[in-house]
């Protein structure tokens, strides 16, 4: 909201200085000062500027619970999960990002933890180096100049393949995290609309299904699309899953209206 009253321009004493994250090679993280000049990449075309910044984030609790369950005893226990980043950003649209989960194995009974009282009582140790994350990302227009230098072909089609975490209609249609490749198509001219995109993806392996199991013998098609109206923003996402095991194919479609109010 603006303000009526005059607010004074603040000066670098008065903005907090920048927090560094863990590991940075190369150019900071949101730093000031000179780009290093990066390189060229011979048959693309791309200047490449690598830098490696790496971040983690730690949870930690301390819980008790019961529930309720005939000659089930209360645990009392000390949890905790790390989430590891290393993101390689080579342009301002291209990266590879690694995400590891080194103290969990992403279910509720696979924490690191030390029990104090309960049926599991004693230190568990959930160590580990399992990939969660690791995909690379970017747009083909940017990725390979040479294939539009005069800047007027339809190649701009942003892209992620590996394996990454995909949400969907608020994550009811879909939130997991999936060994895919997909594809977008921002800024379709619409009548009617300010930005229109269409994308569609391919998963292949770490697909859940509402009973929670995982196969490597299930593939995932879908196809999304977004339109930004004056006063909302309309989303249709459409998912088929062809499982090859016995527990059936499987369509799926999404559909909302994300309104403007005005106060």
């Amino acid at each position: 909201t603006l303000k009526k009253e005059y607010v004074p321009f603040k000066s670098l004493g008065d903005i907090p200085s920048r927090p560094e994250l863990f590991l940075e090679i190369g150019d900071p993280f949101l730093d000031t000062g000179k780009l290093d000049a990066g390189f060229e990449v011979p048959v693309l075309g791309a200047v490449w500027q690598p830098r490696m910044w790496s971040y983690f984030i730690h949870r930690t609790a301390l819980q008790s619970f019961d529930n309720g369950n005939e000659g089930r005893l209360r645990d009392t226990e000390w949890a905790n999960r790390l989430d590891l980043f290393a993101n390689l950003q080579l342009t301002g649209t291209e990266k590879i990002l690694l995400g590891l989960r080194p103290v969990d194995n992403n279910r509720p009974d696979r924490f690191t933890r030390y029990t104090f009282d309960g049926a599991d009582k004693d230190f568990k140790n959930e160590l580990g180096l399992d990939i969660e994350t690791l995909f690379f990302e970017g747009d083909i227009g940017s990725l390979i100049p040479n294939l539009d230098k005069a800047g007027i072909r339809p190649v701009d089609f942003g892209f992620a393949v590996g394996r990454q975490p995909i949400t969907f209609q608020e994550g009811i249609l879909i939130n997991d995290t999936v060994d895919s490749v997909g594809f977008i198509r921002n800024n379709i001219p619409l009548t009617g609309t300010s930005n229109f995109k269409v994308s569609g993806m391919y998963a292949w392996d770490r697909l859940d299904r509402n009973d929670r199991s995982r196969g490597a013998d299930t593939n995932m098609y879908a196809l999304f699309s977004a339109a930004d109206l004056s006063t909302s923003t309309l989303n249709l996402d459409m998912i088929y899953v062809n499982d090859n095991s016995d527990n059936g194919d499987a369509f799926y479609i999404g559909a909302s209206s994300i309104q403007r109010l005005k106060s």
